[in-house]
């Protein structure tokens, strides 16, 4: 009975930690700096896992007609669609190159993203952002 319980409680702490394990990004946040924005997208289409469908999936900051700032989803399955992408263009904050961060795999995760900042269309920074999926 006792050996039960313990394997019980053992499995629980297992599944609520995830091991503390983390999977590593893709693209070298500290050889992005410098870049622009094309030689990124080379290096993310060649590196970075693409989706189902071959697609490259990353975020990008827009502003609203009302001046707020928010992130929408594009996807680009070819990397001269992307880098003709007037979006991609015309954003200076990119979120690519999703995580899993293993932390707190049950009963939600939680993902990491690289986050780049340009300027002149170079990146200037390079930062992440935890999302939860609650």
């Amino acid at each position: 009975m006792r050996k039960t319980l313990l394997f019980l409680v053992l499995s629980c702490i297992f599944l609520l930690t995830g091991c503390g394990s983390k999977e590593k990004h893709c693209l070298d946040p500290n050889t992005l700096a410098g870049m622009t924005k094309d030689e990124v997208l080379t290096q993310a289409f060649a590196k970075c896992p693409l989706g189902h469908n071959g697609e490259l999936f990353l975020y990008v900051e827009e502003t609203s007609q009302y001046g707020t700032k928010h992130f929408c989803g594009c996807e680009f399955k070819t990397l001269t669609e992307a880098k003709s992408a007037a979006v991609l263009k015309n954003s200076d904050t990119w979120q690519l190159d999703e995580i899993k961060v293993s932390r707190s795999s049950f009963p939600f995760s939680e993902r990491e993203l690289l986050v780049l900042h340009f300027t002149e269309g170079r990146v200037v920074e390079v930062g992440t952002v935890r999302i939860s999926d609650m």
